[in-house]
């Protein structure tokens, strides 16, 4: 498969949908999302243990949003590969809590009418 020519470039604009106030704007909304979830690392240090997933996520698109220098092709695609993949691995669990819920639910309901 041919490389996209974008690849092999470090563009400096931002990605569709983020102007540079909408980027602006979002910088401050994550910079705020990460110090109320320090804060609550700070008072509750189980909450690290309770959401691994989700604070890895969250430190991880907080250190690609924030990075200060342009990172190359490659590293970028490994950033955003670990990105997805936490994303992925939050969303199939997910999907199994909603699926025995569900089962659990329907259990009961057996049970109930019979």
């Amino acid at each position: 498969m041919p490389a996209c020519p974008r690849d092999n470039q470090y563009s400096s604009l931002p990605p569709p949908g983020f102007t540079d106030d909408s980027l602006a704007l979002k910088r401050v909304q994550l910079i705020e999302l990460l110090e109320k979830v320090i804060e609550k690392c700070h008072r509750q240090p189980q909450f690290i243990e309770q959401q691994s997933k989700q604070t890895d996520l969250l430190v991880s698109i907080a250190q690609f949003t924030l990075l200060s220098t342009p990172i190359s092709p490659d590293d970028k695609r490994d950033f955003l590969n670990n990105i997805v993949t936490i994303a992925q691995d939050l969303l199939t669990d997910e999907i199994q809590v909603n699926n025995d819920e569900i089962a659990l639910s329907v259990d009961s309901s057996k049970r109930f009418f019979y």
